[in-house]
């Protein structure tokens, strides 16, 4: 992605377990222009996620569709969410500095 000298506000990405390599070919995009990233959590997946993006100071969210907020990711919930949904649950990293404009359910208001 770094290559193509994209702008983006918001990337998507769902790579069935390839979530590292993505993440390092936009790694450059994500630097300069701090984009809001949706990605599917995986449990096997995290250390590398986090890392990536704690190093550049994003925070992690999941949102919650009942309250239409998001929470603070926390892996224990993230985790007991995962195994209990048929659907799968998607992780919201956000710059530090624009994470203030998210709509935040209760406990993390």
């Amino acid at each position: 992605m770094d290559d193509l000298s994209l702008v983006p506000s918001i990337i998507k990405i769902d790579v069935e377990g390839f979530d590292d390599q993505v993440l390092l070919g936009l790694r450059q995009t994500v630097i300069a222009h701090r984009p809001h990233v949706f990605i599917e959590y995986t449990p096997s997946e995290m250390a590398g996620i986090e890392a990536f993006f704690k190093d550049l100071n994003y925070a992690f969210f999941i949102y919650d569709i009942g309250s239409d907020t998001f929470t603070r990711f926390h892996e224990d919930a993230a985790r007991q969410r995962w195994e209990n949904s048929a659907l799968q649950v998607n992780l919201f990293c956000v710059p530090e500095e624009k994470a203030a404009a998210l709509p935040l359910g209760k406990a993390d208001s």
